[in-house]
């Protein structure tokens, strides 16, 4: 799904209208789809691995690859020179810092502290 960063920004009547519907009449999006509410029994007690539903834009293809990967051989692709960049090369390098961190916290059990400049190629 596309996500925007902030729920207002794709939930914004003029955003919705100059952004979004034009790509949702492309065929390049779907229309918006809010979660489904959970029933209160259906709530998990605690999970810290659930969260919330987000609401998003779904691509009308299914992905069987998790959906950063492409991003991922995108960016060392084209540090290759093999392709172009297809994203923005700082959120490429934000992405990549933000992915390494969260491998390398998985492999030394332990948490990552990010910084800001740590985003900043």
């Amino acid at each position: 799904m596309v996500q925007p960063e902030e729920i207002r920004i794709m939930l914004n009547a003029e955003a919705k209208k100059t952004v979004w519907m034009p790509l949702v009449d492309k065929g390049l999006i779907l229309p918006l789809r809010l979660p489904p509410e959970l029933e209160d029994d259906a709530r998990p007690v605690v999970d810290l691995r659930v969260t919330k539903n987000a609401p998003g834009w779904p691509l009308p293809v299914e992905l069987t690859l998790p959906a950063v990967q492409p991003h991922l051989e995108n960016f060392v692709a084209a540090i290759r020179g093999a392709q172009r960049l297809s994203d923005p090369i700082g959120q490429s390098y934000a992405n990549l810092v933000g992915i390494e961190g969260a491998l390398r916290s998985a492999r030394e059990r332990r948490t990552i502290d990010f910084q800001p400049q740590d985003f900043v190629a």
